[in-house]
C-alpha cells in the first residue's frame, strides 16, 4: 500500500486516537485565566497534576501527528522526519507518565513534574531578568523506565537511542538530511517538496510513527482506568496493521 491510500490509513487511525482523547478529556479540569502581567491574563490549568500533564503531553502527541501526516501528504520530508522526532519523544513522555500512574510514582515522575508545569518567566512584565530553568529529566532516564516493563530492556534502550539519533539530524538539519531535498534528476534542491523518488520511504517510515503513537494513546487509556477506550485504541491498531498489510506486534486477543 502507498501513496493516497496510505495516507487515508494514518487519517483513519488517527481519528481512532483524536476519539479516545476527547473520552479522556472530558476528566480534565477545565483551563482558567490567570494574571500574566501588563500583557493580560493567560490560560492555565488549575489543576497540575500527572493526570493532567499526561492529557497535555497526549494533547501534544496528537498534534505532532496530525501534523506528520499533512507534512507527508504535501512531500514535505524535511519538516515530516522532524515532527516524527518529536511526536515520539511526546509519546515516550506519554508513556513513562501513564507507567507513573498505574505503577506507581517514583521521584523521577515527581522531578519530571515539577519541571513540566514550571514557566519561563517568574515575572512576566520583566522576562529579560526573571527567566528561570526549567531542566529536563534525561531522554535515557525516561526510556529506561518504559523499557522496564518489556522482556528486553537492554535492546528496547538501543533500539530508541538509535532512532533518537538518527531522527535528530531532520531536526538539527544535519547534512545527511538535508540532502533528501536534493533531486539528482533536476541537479537541484527541491524546496516546495522533496523529489517524488523519496517520497514512498517517508510515506512508509511514517507507519512506524503512527503505530508507536496509537500505543501511546492506549496506555493513556490504561493509566485512566479507560478500559472501553484501551479496547478501542487496539481494535483501532489491529485493523490499521490489517489494512495495512505490516505487524506492529499487537496481537489480537483470544476468545
Amino acid at each position: 500500500m502507498q501513496g493516497a491510500l496510505l495516507i487515508a490509513e494514518y487519517r483513519k487511525l488517527f481519528d481512532e486516537m483524536m476519539a479516545v482523547y476527547r473520552v479522556l478529556e472530558t476528566g480534565m479540569t477545565p483551563p482558567q485565566l490567570v494574571p500574566a502581567g501588563a500583557k493580560g491574563p493567560m490560560m492555565r490549568l488549575p489543576v497540575q497534576d500527572a493526570p493532567h500533564a499526561l492529557l497535555l503531553k497526549l494533547a501534544a502527541l496528537l498534534s505532532f501527528l496530525n501534523g506528520a501526516i499533512t507534512l507527508c501528504e504535501a512531500g514535505l520530508v524535511l519538516a515530516q522526519g522532524a515532527v516524527e522526532r518529536m511526536a515520539d519523544e511526546a509519546g515516550e513522555d506519554v508513556i513513562f507518565l501513564s507507567i507513573g500512574m498505574i505503577k506507581g510514582p517514583t521521584d523521577r515522575h515527581a522531578e519530571f513534574l515539577d519541571y513540566f508545569w514550571r514557566e519561563d518567566f517568574t515575572d512576566f512584565d520583566d522576562p529579560m531578568n526573571s527567566l528561570q530553568s526549567r531542566p529536563q529529566v534525561s531522554r535515557d532516564k525516561i526510556r529506561a523506565a518504559i523499557h522496564s516493563i518489556s522482556d528486553d530492556p537492554s535492546a528496547g534502550n538501543k533500539a530508541s537511542k538509535v532512532l533518537t539519533k538518527s531522527y535528530s539530524g531532520f531536526v538539527h538539519a544535519a547534512a545527511p538530511h538535508v540532502m533528501e531535498l536534493y533531486d539528482a534528476e533536476r541537479k537541484v534542491f527541491q524546496l516546495d517538496q522533496a523529489p517524488r523518488y523519496r517520497h514512498k520511504t517517508h510515506q512508509d517510515d511514517l507507519w512506524n510513527y503512527m503505530y508507536r503513537g496509537g500505543t501511546a494513546v492506549m496506555f493513556a487509556a490504561r493509566a485512566f482506568d479507560a478500559n472501553g477506550q484501551v479496547e478501542r485504541m487496539r481494535g483501532g491498531l489491529q485493523s490499521f496493521q490489517d489494512a495495512t498489510g505490516r505487524d506492529g506486534g499487537l496481537r489480537k486477543k483470544q476468545a
